[in-house]
This record gives C-alpha cells, sequence and structure tokens, in this order.
C-alpha cells in the first residue's frame, strides 16, 4: 500500500480508483456468467482449490513479503482449467445461488460507482495552500479521517449490504466492517491488524447466503457447519482488505511516512504528489543523475550483478528528501521466470566486510581520505573554534575526488594485511 505510483490516462492525467489490471476492471461484461464464475474465484479462491492466504505456503522466490499479491492470478487459473475443462464454469456447492447473484450485483455496483466524483467529495484539495511555493508539505496531505470516510463510502457503494445480512444482523455486521476499516487506515507504519480481530464481533450465523441450499432451520447447526460459514466470510472479509481496499487506497494516494514523525503514515492525493514531487525530480534530474539510452542502460546491466534500485521522495518539513532503498530484492529471469533475486546490500555485504577490516588494520587510510587536498576544513580549524561550526552536506562527496577514493579502495589488495583472502563467516557470541 505504501510509496504507490498514479495510474494515468492517455492525458497523463492521475485516474483515480481501481486500475485497469483489477479483475473487476478487466473483465467489463457483467451479464456473463463465466466473467462472474471466474471473478469468484479471486474472492473465494480456497473453495476452487487455488492459492491462499489460510491454507497455502508463501514462496520466498515469489515475493518478499508474508502474503502473497493476489492481483494477477490468470496464470494460475488457466493451469486448473487445464487439468479439469469442467472447473473452467463450475461453482462449489456452497457457493451456488445467492452468493453467485450478490457477486454478479458487486460487480454491476462497481461499473456504476464514481470514484472520482467520491474522492473529491470526501478528499478535497485546499486551493490556498497548495498555490503556495513555501507551503509544509505535511500540510498538504490529506486528513487520515478524510481517506476513512472514502474508503467507507467506496465499500458502501460497491458491496452489497446483503453480503452482511438482512435487517438489524446488516447494520450490525456492516458498522463492524466500517469501525474496522477507519482502524487499517488510521494505523501507523509497522501496525498490524489481524482477520480474526475483524471477525470476532460479526454475526455469521444470521447471514443468509452463508446457510446450505438443503439446510433445515428447525435442526441444531453443526460445528462443521458453522466453520464452514466462518470459512466462507473470512475469504470475503480478507478479499475486501487486501485485493480491493488496499489496492483502492494505492492507486488514489501516494502513503508514505515522514522524516519528521517517524511512523506516522501520510496520505497524499496523487495529483497533489505529483505537483509536489515533480521540482525536486526535476532538480534531481538536472544535478544528481545523468540520462542514459536503454542500449546503454541493458549493456550495462548485462555485465553487473548489482542490477537497479528505485529513488522514492521522503516528505519533510521543507521539501523532499530523496532515498534509495537498497535492501529491496531485485526480480530476475532464471529459465523464462521472474523470481526473486539478491539484495543489493545483500551482495555487497562481503565487500563491505572487507573494508571494514581493512579500516581497522589501517586507521591512517581514513585520515588521508578525510585530509586531502581539497578539504574545506583542516584539523586544526576544529580545535580553536569555541563552539561546532554549521556545515551543510550537500554535495560533501565532491569534497573528496573521486580519483583518490578509488586509488585508496585498490591500494587496499597490496596492503600486508591483504596478503592473504579474505574469509567472511557468521558466528554467534554466547554470553
Amino acid at each position: 500500500m505504501l510509496y504507490g505510483k498514479p495510474s494515468l490516462n492517455a492525458r497523463s492525467n492521475v485516474c483515480f480508483g481501481l486500475r485497469q489490471t483489477h479483475v473487476l476492471n478487466r473483465l467489463k461484461d457483467t451479464t456473463e456468467r463465466s466473467e462472474t464464475v471466474h471473478v469468484m474465484k479471486y474472492v473465494f479462491p480456497r473453495q476452487f482449490s487455488l492459492h491462499n492466504a489460510f491454507t497455502s505456503e508463501v514462496d520466498p522466490k515469489d515475493t518478499a513479503q508474508a502474503f502473497k499479491d493476489y492481483t494477477l492470478r490468470e496464470k494460475e487459473i488457466k493451469r486448473t482449467v487445464l487439468k479439469d475443462i469442467r472447473s473452467k464454469s463450475k461453482v462449489p456447492k456452497r457457493l451456488r445461488g445467492a452468493c453467485e447473484k450478490l457477486i454478479a450485483r458487486l460487480r454491476r455496483k462497481h461499473r456504476g460507482c464514481s470514484y472520482p466524483a467520491l474522492i473529491r467529495h470526501y478528499c478535497p484539495i485546499d486551493s490556498t495552500s497548495s498555490g503556495c511555493a513555501n507551503t509544509n508539505a505535511m500540510s498538504l496531505a490529506t486528513a487520515a479521517s478524510q481517506v476513512s470516510a472514502f474508503c467507507r463510502s467506496v465499500v458502501a457503494h460497491v458491496f452489497p449490504s446483503q453480503l452482511w445480512g438482512v435487517g438489524e444482523i446488516e447494520a450490525h455486521n456492516k458498522s463492524r466492517i466500517m469501525y474496522h476499516i477507519d482502524r487499517f487506515v488510521a494505523l501507523r507504519r509497522y501496525e498490524s491488524m489481524t482477520l480474526h480481530e475483524v471477525l470476532q464481533d460479526i454475526k455469521i450465523t444470521d447471514i443468509p447466503w452463508l446457510v446450505p441450499q438443503d439446510y433445515n432451520d428447525k435442526t441444531k447447526m453443526a460445528a462443521s457447519d458453522f466453520s464452514k460459514r466462518k470459512e466462507l466470510l473470512a475469504e470475503l472479509v480478507y478479499y475486501l482488505f487486501d485485493s480491493f481496499l488496499v489496492p483502492l487506497v494505492n492507486s488514489s494516494f501516494h502513503v508514505t511516512e515522514s522524516s519528521a514523525h517517524r511512523n506516522q503514515l501520510f496520505y497524499f492525493r496523487h495529483d497533489v504528489w505529483r505537483q509536489l514531487a515533480e521540482p525536486t525530480l526535476n532538480e534531481m534530474r538536472s544535478s544528481m543523475f545523468q540520462e542514459l539510452p536503454p542500449t546503454t542502460v541493458k549493456r550495462l546491466l548485462s555485465r553487473r550483478g548489482l542490477g537497479t534500485s528505485q529513488v522514492r521522495l521522503l516528505p519533510k518539513e521543507s521539501g523532499l528528501r530523496p532515498i534509495i532503498n537498497l535492501r529491496r530484492r531485485l526480480l530476475t529471469r532464471i529459465n523464462g521466470d521472474m523470481v526473486l533475486g539478491r539484495s543489493i546490500n545483500s551482495i555487497l555485504t562481503p565487500a563491505f566486510n572487507v573494508l571494514n577490516y581493512e579500516k581497522v588494520c589501517m586507521k591512517s587510510l581514513i585520515m588521508e581520505l578525510m585530509l586531502t587536498s581539497c578539504s574545506r576544513w583542516h584539523h586544526n580549524d576544529w580545535v580553536h573554534h569555541s563552539s561546532p561550526p554549521t556545515i551543510s552536506f550537500l554535495n560533501c562527496n565532491s569534497f573528496a575526488p573521486n580519483c583518490k577514493r578509488v586509488a585508496i579502495s585498490a591500494s587496499l589488495s597490496t596492503l600486508p594485511s591483504s596478503t592473504c583472502a579474505h574469509v567472511s563467516t557468521q558466528y554467534r557470541k554466547v554470553l
């Protein structure tokens, strides 16, 4: 959900709502039953024996997250159809009838929902502060209460009320879902909310579409029947949060933390974030980075194993600060399949350990690098100051010439401590 990128139309304007890759946008014929069954495979994957968050294990080669991303599962569905051609239109018994009609209605309500109108109503742009150049970046963020109101309104427009029950049961269950949506939006970074907490106060036994078709009201509900009803509702709620709410927030807002407020999350509308970030990105393109043609990039990447990294901007009180994430694992192609490889930090860790070892052995190298002929300050200047001077670290790397640093790094292999090969091992201290 964090650091999402906007979805643009042909005129390069931001499109609000779910992305075009979402299953509700890809399948547009709401009258076609086969498409409704296809959507049900996304909502209830466990019932169709597909990969799910409840019984399936996550392959670490596919994702670095705790749970898999289920935005696109077409390849998996195609494999199951090839195994059994009847599974293309076959619906599990507990999902036939009322459930299938409710999912078809959900698709129609999604097609009729105006996402841009809802975000303009619940998350308006403050015209007085957006045009000021000296405005604090955090003041342009949308309040979490407004984002929560937008999300709850979309869920109320798209998801049929009968999914939560009828009458007083529907009002109670729906209020609990809306409460947990508000909690979810207000969470700080690294905080979590479990599915068990969401299902805790929901009355499952009185939801009509969960009742089996041949159920006798006069008999006592079996434990296996209650467990199955809870299983179906858990899949629906998980789809609501994981495959609907998170993509909705990601496609409508740029969610990020700030340097001043640590783990508190700020929600910037994508059109507001573009206006805020474009000046900083243009300055970085002109002063910090050099644009390369695609042929040069492919040639350089074919010779090195480090790959590339992405730059994101972190808002602060005055402007934005660029951050490069070197811990992110990179996608690599192995035998025709895209799998997660090693991160840049993990690749550079052995070299980093060697340099730290040589730094301890040859402390004079550090002084030689710091006290170059291009240094702005001398060692004696720091001693006679009555108070520490204020120094700007912008472009501080230019103080020490690159050729000098490269020469010092290359000389490490000729040092007395480097006559043998460096061996990096892991160990633990037992106290």
